[in-house]
């Protein structure tokens, strides 16, 4: 059976409509164009124009993850929604044997170089919230990556030694969202914040955010990058305004 194939068979179609695409440009935008009211999955073996935060291309090679999951609102104040998802997507992966950090908000880190990244995006009509799309791409099974990011990416195949079938990956990734959303969708972020801190891959670092430096103790009940400044002064960072470079401590 091919990885399709396995998906399908192993899949609840009444809980979640299923989209398998050999390519496509986005599983985001494929399933931004169809938001409803029930949950979706599209998953692809190829994208062409996969994106990542703040605008960036997100590498599509080898035998990885692509997939976005669709969500029905159920409340039409998110906030740190994107958290909850990274802490999702940890589980999902710790569940695999790979331990992971996560890089505020939602990059998913294993042995200091990135695994997983994650876009979520909220889809509107007018004012009013219908649900979210969270695309999600796992290196899983890519042996060896492009030059210019070697340093900085691994595969769960790198750190396992061996393949993993991409379904269990994708049915991993489904029970942990499923559990942590209606948990988060209940009593919001508050009561994961002490998870996420837990696996904060930047806490005790000195970073830089911007214009902002400081030391990382944290994040806030909102989801707030929270950085001491040498001054002592708390300086909030929010979701979506900067990106964050990891800077050596001063002697």
């Amino acid at each position: 059976m091919s990885y399709f194939e396995r998906l399908k068979a192993g899949f609840d179609a009444q809980d979640t409509q299923l989209f398998c695409l050999e390519e496509v440009d986005s599983t985001n935008t494929f399933l931004k164009k169809r938001a409803a009211g029930r949950k979706m999955l599209a998953v692809a073996l190829r994208q062409t124009a996969g994106r990542g935060r703040l605008g960036r291309a997100w590498s599509s090679e080898g035998e990885n993850v692509y997939a976005s999951f669709y969500y029905p609102a159920a409340k039409q104040e998110m906030g740190a929604v994107t958290l909850c998802v990274a802490l999702a997507v940890s589980d999902a992966v710790r569940e695999l044997g790979v331990q992971t950090q996560i890089k505020w908000p939602n990059d998913i880190y294993a042995e200091g170089r990135k695994l997983c990244g994650i876009l979520c995006e909220g889809i509107y009509e007018g004012m009013h919230l219908l649900g979210i799309v969270i695309g999600i791409g796992v290196n899983v099974n890519q042996g060896q990556f492009d030059a210019e990011i070697a340093g900085r990416a691994i595969s769960i195949r790198n750190l396992l030694g061996k393949k993993q079938k991409l379904e269990e990956v994708v049915f991993a990734l489904k029970r942990h969202l499923d559990a942590r959303l209606e948990r988060f969708f209940a009593q919001g972020f508050p009561p994961l914040r002490g998870e996420y801190q837990a696996r904060s891959y930047l806490q005790g670092k000195e970073v830089c955010a911007g214009e902002a430096e400081g030391l990382c103790i944290g994040v806030s009940q909102e989801g707030d990058l929270l950085l001491q400044t040498k001054s002592g002064e708390v300086r909030r960072i929010r979701f979506g305004e900067v990106t964050q470079r990891i800077r050596p401590k001063e002697a």
